[in-house]
């Protein structure tokens, strides 16, 4: 890839990897590689909005349910941090600061993952990616700013993408399981 490409697919969840923690970003998918780019523009978008909508209603006097409204404007700020940061992502790739690459030829297996509480109601899932290394990569939805990754909305681009690199893509009950295929 000369860097230069479009992703085939973004979206902006959250990353937890194995032993460390969680950091908001975008997530995106190039013919090569997944790139997840740290951004701190939604809890910023949120904190922003939350405050906002507070000193606004302080201004005008208060009233019943501004509390509920100062909520409102953080998911709104959260959303729209999220936005700018999905839209920046690309041309941070190329940089590399606050970038992780996971090259798809690492790639052994993607699941699909069921969010605890209410985040399962509202049909929240993670995806988990599974590299050759024994590294577990999970993006997870912040209620927030996004619904999570959903592997059934992503399957397709996954499979497309993995399959032009030379890999077969078998799916499983939890998701897909990337194998070597070997040429004739």
């Amino acid at each position: 890839m000369t860097g230069s490409e479009p992703p085939i697919r973004k979206q902006p969840p959250q990353l937890s990897r194995s032993g460390t923690k969680r950091r908001q970003g975008t997530l995106l998918l190039y013919p090569d590689k997944l790139a997840y780019v740290s951004s701190e523009a939604a809890p910023w978008g949120a904190l922003i909005g939350f405050v906002g909508v507070l000193f606004a209603v302080g201004i005008l006097g208060g009233f019943p349910g501004a509390a509920l409204l100062a909520i409102f404007g953080g998911v709104a700020g959260g959303r729209i941090g999220a936005a700018i940061a999905k839209s920046r992502a690309a041309g941070r790739v190329p940089q590399g600061v606050g970038v992780t690459v996971i090259p798809l030829d690492s790639i052994v297996s993607l699941q699909a993952r069921k969010s605890c509480g209410i985040g399962a109601d509202l049909g929240c899932q993670s995806l988990l990616v599974f590299t050759a290394d024994g590294t577990e990569y999970r993006f997870g939805e912040k209620l927030e700013y996004s619904f999570g990754v959903r592997l059934d909305h992503w399957s397709a681009d996954f499979a497309s993408a993995l399959t032009a690199r030379g890999r077969g893509v078998v799916k499983t009950p939890q998701g897909m399981t990337v194998t070597r295929v070997l040429s004739a």
